[in-house]
């Protein structure tokens, strides 16, 4: 089979996330069993537009792997970066899909690994192929009111009035904008399936109402079975960790004040690995730890690229005794599951991604959304075990197991596989 893969991140100039990982991983196997061409999306242009070197030596890397359209190094000397279409995407993105559809014709089935544009659903519609697309994130948020509740509730701080994405923003751009075009989108042009990496993306949406087949990739996703060769379950020092995102949305905000409440029963510090989401973020965070008397107890080290200096990130994580993980948005999380495979036990939020991965697992504690006492009583709860206990709660036979099965990208690779088969032959 011929197979069009439509993304932007695979040659996009930036350090991918959960989703540019899985989509490289999963690409790479598939060309193994499909030809595959790649179409890089709107996106790209739209946001690295003005990088172009970057740009050009990662599409010579990918171009190994996969074909990229000759029309696609034309787009990119004619279209340059865009605030405004970035923005407002649907002019732009219906344009160049119109061009890119001249070049689907011996292409048999169209595929996104994670939605980030609307283009697919464009070029399938100019082409009429069939496609399918891989969500790792809502489409859109269906519920206007409980949408922003949560904003307010997460992003409404002083450093509002500096981020363009705030709470009002965001609420706004949802239900004034993304909302009308995927909801216009999925009947002028609906895929042949929409898979998730969990039950997350579909909730938020609320996907299950239309009449679109919808699919739950397991395994989702998956981790470096390099770190199980290092997986530390005893060996640990006194502190725990957070790594990912520093933003209001993952929860950094409210941190300091769950570290306070942990010190009042256990003497144990925090190591903060990632990059904060803006200077007031950063500024906001410190101020609360100095407030609350916990910032000389957080170690803050800065982004450490896992796959540039893995022995550092592997020595630092795994040693901690807790992932401390009050995240407000995730699908899947790979920041758990990369802490799970090196030997530490998480206490999290109970949010709808994180609970439909990970609520079998006892050495992922979950409590209710904001509820900051009750994750930092869950955390004492666990630094305070026994060394035995604390063994047994990453060490029993459920959890090895579940390791074993998110520890391959070929088995995430086959769950795609089969999807596209099977909706391709339709």
């Amino acid at each position: 089979m011929r197979l069009g893969i439509v993304y932007d991140q695979l040659i996009a100039p930036i350090f991918p996330g959960g989703g540019g990982v899985h989509s490289l991983e999963v690409i790479k196997r598939l060309a193994n069993d499909f030809e595959i061409v790649y179409f890089p999306s709107s996106r790209l242009f739209l946001k690295w537009g003005d990088r172009k070197d970057e740009i050009l030596h990662k599409a010579d890397y990918i171009g190994k792997i996969v074909e990229i359209p000759e029309i696609f190094y034309e787009m990119l000397d004619k279209y340059s970066e865009s605030a405004y279409n970035t923005f407002f995407f649907e002019k732009f993105s219906k344009n160049m899909s119109k061009i890119y559809a001249k070049y689907t014709k011996d292409i048999e089935f169209l595929y996104e690994p994670d939605h980030t544009t609307a283009d697919i659903f464009f070029i399938s519609k100019f082409s009429g192929k069939k496609f399918g697309i891989t969500l790792h994130t809502p489409l859109f948020y269906n519920n206007n009111l409980e949408y922003l509740k949560e904003l307010i509730r997460i992003r409404f701080n002083r450093c509002l009035i500096y981020n363009r994405r705030g709470f009002i923003t965001s609420y706004l751009y949802n239900a004034l904008y993304l909302k009308r075009v995927y909801t216009k989108l999925l009947d002028y042009s609906p895929p042949s399936f929409i898979a998730s990496v969990s039950e997350g993306p579909l909730f938020y949406s609320a996907l299950y109402k239309y009449s679109i087949p919808l699919r739950i990739l397991s395994p989702g996703n998956a981790f470096d079975s390099d770190l199980l060769k290092y997986r530390n379950v005893l060996d640990k020092a006194d502190y725990m960790i957070y790594f990912g995102v520093l933003a209001e949305h993952k929860g950094v905000l409210e941190i300091p004040d769950i570290l306070y409440q942990i010190r009042k029963k256990v003497n144990i510090s925090l190591k903060l690995l990632g990059k904060f989401s803006s200077r007031c973020i950063e500024k906001l965070f410190w101020l609360k730890a100095k407030n609350l008397g916990v910032d000389k107890n957080i170690e803050f080290l800065g982004f450490i690229d896992k796959h540039k200096e893995k022995s550092k990130f592997i020595d630092i994580v795994s040693k901690a005794k807790l992932l401390l993980y009050p995240s407000h948005i995730d699908s899947f999380s790979l920041t758990i599951l990369e802490s799970l495979a090196l030997g530490l036990p998480v206490v999290s939020y109970d949010i709808v991604g994180i609970h439909s991965i990970y609520k079998n697992i006892d050495a992922v504690r979950l409590v209710n959304e904001f509820h900051k006492d009750e994750l930092a009583r869950e955390a004492v709860n666990i630094l305070q075990l026994d060394r035995n206990t604390y063994s047994d709660l990453l060490n029993n036979k459920k959890i090895i197991d579940f390791l074993n099965f998110y520890s391959s990208w070929d088995n995430v690779a086959l769950e795609v596989k089969k999807y596209i088969l099977e909706f391709g032959k339709k």
